[in-house]
């Protein structure tokens, strides 16, 4: 699949599709077959996985700093060698995966 050439895109939230910006997006995290998309001021629970949602958004904005989470470079606050800091909450920083990315 050919990367988007909008700045954002659409999940099914209910019975509607809801326009996420990428400006918008805190940071991704996965969890089984879901995935988390945080913004300033919602969550989106969707069914699907962080590659796929890593592939969508452009590698310049977001980086994946662990297998579960996918951060948006300008969103992290701090970071040591173990954690970030975004968005106020703590992330863990480690190998992102061993999936290769297209």
């Amino acid at each position: 699949m050919a990367k988007q050439s909008a700045p954002f895109f659409f999940v099914r939230q209910e019975k509607r599709h809801v326009k996420i910006e990428f400006a918008d997006i805190r940071y991704v995290e996965a969890s089984k077959n879901y995935v988390q998309i945080v913004t300033g001021d919602k969550r989106y629970q969707v069914l699907g996985t962080l590659g796929y949602l890593e592939r969508l958004l452009p590698p310049e904005q977001f980086i994946r700093i662990y297998r579960s989470f996918l951060v948006r470079v300008e969103q992290v606050t701090s970071f040591d060698t173990r954690h970030a800091w975004v968005a106020g909450r703590q992330v863990p920083i480690g190998a992102p995966t061993s999936e290769p990315i297209p």
